[in-house]
């Protein structure tokens, strides 16, 4: 009544408003909105999936003259989705009620299950096989809008078979898809997620799993205490609310989690997606221990199966972890027997003397026999290796061998040695230096041991195969059968050869076997002739004599090593040997330039300012310049160049008629590195870091220490007066009358005809 009377106040001229009709009016427009209390439609797929239209139907390929295809197929961008308060299963039954010959729950059908054509749900007989269905709906077709009892809105369709689809009631599309939820029907007291007394709940539909029977009704969920099975559903962790206020833990929030660096391992923490109940993939709180265990470091391990860097050529790592520079290598300056003859069975020493930096050092042995016109032969057993040791005025290492006599064709047998050093793999051999013994001959005494086996494969167990009593006389008969000669060789005798021969026990087999080494000598060093790559070959000393090298004894001082290298140890005069290692009268040797002071290899930059470039050794061990680069030719000379811009404040078209110009210098370095140490590795000795106001922090190769880019900064500047467009030589006081009195006259006529206008 109090809306009728307000009505009636607002409306009072107005007799035909019905007050009761209005109110009716009003309440229609209610119950229609409470009509259905779902809603479905067409849109795009990506907009379904969040609440509440988050219950996709099936899938079509557009709003309009569409195909469709079933929900799990993902070839269409749209979709008919529906705000049902349950996901429920999208599947088809005929267990309802009014169970018929069709799929109770069947919403329309489709030709297959993608770019189908659609016929109505409930077609008899039906045509298409392939269902789109939902719990718990029925669904029918009409050609009109959908009755009350059908209140739920689908889509629409071009005929009741073999038809495109549109959205609901689009036009040219005439028949509607009308659908109903069979076991929830809609209450007016249903108040969305809050059960009221009189709803209508009803047990889960099949696929969910509940500890007790969950219920649901409406457009919520009907409040069970002890809703967790669902809550926790496929759920790995995390902690989360049912409609009842319950809080479950389905797993904790946080778990630990370790992040690998390199070999090293450390411990974080993986939280959990609240959102999907899973776990994320980031493990998080993880600190890289490499840098912290390199602080300081500047090699060796980082203790994670990496290094904290490398040393650069010529510096080695210590044990703390610094570069520091490679010692100077040991070297032999002579390798002799203790004697030139010995009786099978005597005990002779073999004798290696070195520099002061052998102290430490060690040497192995490998004994030869020489043949003069067949592969030296190897001997049976060589001696074990020896270390250096400090003797009155020299560091010598002795090794010792039970003198073996071989039956050789030029009788008696002679042996050579050669030495190995450990630190630098240097070999020697005997001979080397003045007064040295090269060949020790050996002469048979006693009764050799008797020897039944003819080849390493008559040996029947491990201990004679490996040890062979019978000497080389096994593996040479081995050697003659496989290769047609005996076994053992030197480059300067062959270039080609077969070494290391020996018997040995094969695990595999379990019986004795036999090995050897096929080598071959590089450059064809040996063969008397001078080929590539090579200083000399055997007595061929390509015109060389100990002149060439400064040195006197002309060419029967001068000799060949046997790796192809001229040796100038027997010659007159400043030592030059060539072997590689800076000596005493030496400015240098091969590569080695450490004749500076301290033991230090010179460079380039310790001569004449020169920047870079490489140094090389002259044949007669002098240092040569030619390859430095860049001298010092004067200030700022190959450390940078300035260049000058000129401004000006004032220009000679201003009122002034002065012209200010001012000169800035901008400098530019000639070489960057971004540290001292990468400056001093390309070769440059004076590195100057630029932290000047305008500097770029980076370093430099600058003698000056930023003297000459302090001069480049200096700017200038001079005002000068400027010089006239037009000169006037010829206005003098001629000139100066003469224009007065065309003023004079010009003034007069301007009067008279002033007075003529009176």
């Amino acid at each position: 009544m109090v809306l009728k009377k307000n009505l009636l106040k607002r409306f009072p001229n107005q007799k035909f408003l019905n007050v009761k009709l209005i109110l009716f009016a009003f309440s229609l427009v209610i119950l229609i909105g409470f009509a259905s209390a779902y809603t479905c439609d067409i849109r795009l797929a990506s907009n379904c999936n969040s609440a509440p239209f988050n219950n996709v139907l099936m899938k079509v390929s557009a709003l309009t003259n569409a195909h469709g295809e079933i929900d799990t197929q993902l070839n269409y961008q749209y979709a008919l989705c529906c705000d049902f308060a349950y996901p429920k299963p999208v599947s088809c039954s005929t267990d309802s009620d009014d169970a018929g010959a069709l799929n109770d729950n069947r919403i329309l059908g489709l030709s297959s299950s993608t770019n189908a054509h659609a016929e109505v749900p409930n077609l008899s007989p039906m045509i298409y096989t392939t269902d789109v269905c939902y719990q718990n709906l029925e669904c029918i077709h009409t050609s009109n809008s959908c009755p009350g009892d059908y209140p739920i809105e689908m889509l629409s369709l071009s005929s009741s078979t073999n038809a495109h689809i549109a959205s609901y009631d689009t036009v040219g599309y005439d028949i509607n898809i009308c659908c109903k939820d069979v076991t929830n029907p809609a209450q007016s007291n249903c108040l969305y997620n809050t059960c009221q007394a009189g709803d209508i709940c009803q047990p889960d539909p099949p696929g969910f799993i509940s500890a007790l029977d969950t219920q649901y009704c409406c457009e919520g969920t009907c409040c069970t205490l002890n809703f967790g099975a669902e809550v926790c559903l496929n759920k790995v962790c995390g902690s989360y609310t049912n409609t009842c206020g319950q809080v479950f833990v389905c797993g904790q929030d946080t778990q630990s989690c370790n992040v690998n660096y390199g070999t090293c391992s450390e411990t974080g923490t993986q939280s959990c997606n609240l959102e999907t109940g899973q776990w994320n993939t980031e493990c998080t709180g993880t600190i890289d221990p490499r840098p912290a265990n390199c602080v300081g470091n500047q090699c060796g391990s980082d203790q994670c199966g990496g290094t904290c860097g490398t040393c650069s050529p010529g510096n080695s790592c210590d044990a703390d972890r610094q570069c520091v520079p490679d010692a100077t290598p040991c070297q032999v300056n002579s390798v002799s027997w203790d004697r030139t003859n010995a009786i099978q069975g005597d005990l002779v020493d073999l004798n290696v003397i070195g520099n002061s930096d052998c102290a430490g050092d060690s040497v192995s042995f490998v004994v030869w026999e020489e043949d003069l016109f067949s592969a030296d032969d190897p001997v049976t057993t060589n001696p074990a290796n020896a270390n250096f040791a400090f003797n009155d005025s020299h560091y010598i290492a002795i090794g010792q061998w039970m003198a073996e006599w071989q039956a050789d064709a030029d009788e008696p047998p002679e042996y050579y040695f050669r030495t190995t050093v450990a630190s630098t793999g240097k070999v020697n051999e005997s001979g080397q230096g003045s007064g040295t013994i090269r060949l020790m001959t050996v002469i048979k005494g006693g009764s050799p041991p008797a020897c039944s086996a003819n080849f390493c494969s008559d040996y029947t167990n491990q201990a004679d195969c490996e040890s062979n009593p019978c000497g080389n006389d096994i593996v040479n008969a081995e050697a003659l059968l496989r290769y047609g000669e005996v076994c053992g060789g030197s480059c300067p005798a062959s270039n080609e050869y077969y070494d290391g021969c020996a018997c040995y026990w094969s695990s595999t087999t379990n019986a004795c076997d036999f090995t050897s080494n096929f080598l071959t000598c590089p450059n064809n060093c040996g063969n008397g002739v001078i080929d590539s790559n090579e200083e000399c070959d055997g007595t061929d000393l390509g015109g060389f004599t100990c002149e060439d090298f400064d040195l006197t004894g002309g060419a029967g001082g001068l000799s060949c090593n046997v790796d192809c290298t001229l040796n100038t140890s027997s010659c007159s005069g400043t030592s030059c040997n060539n072997n590689g290692i800076q000596e005493t009268g030496e400015e240098c040797d091969r590569d080695d330039f450490s004749s500076k002071p301290g033991n230090m290899n010179y460079t380039c930059m310790d001569f004449d300012d020169y920047t870079g470039g490489d140094l090389s050794c002259t044949s007669n061990c002098r240092i040569n310049r030619d390859g430095c680069t860049s001298p010092d030719g004067g200030p700022g000379a190959n450390i940078g160049n300035c260049a000058y811009a000129t401004s000006s404040s004032n220009d000679c078209d201003s009122a002034s008629g002065l012209y200010t110009a001012t000169w800035a210098g901008s400098w530019n370095w000639a070489t960057t590195f971004n540290s001292s140490t990468e400056c001093m590795n390309a070769g440059y000795v004076d590195c100057y870091q630029d932290n000047s106001a305008s500097g770029d922090g980076k370093w430099h190769y600058d003698p000056t220490s930023g003297a000459q880019k302090t001069t480049c900064k200096n700017g200038k500047t001079k005002t000068i007066e400027c010089p006239a467009d037009i000169a006037l030589p010829f206005f003098g006081g001629a000139q100066i009358i003469l224009t007065l009195l065309v003023i004079a006259v010009i003034y007069g006529m301007m009067r008279i005809d002033k007075k003529s206008r009176i």
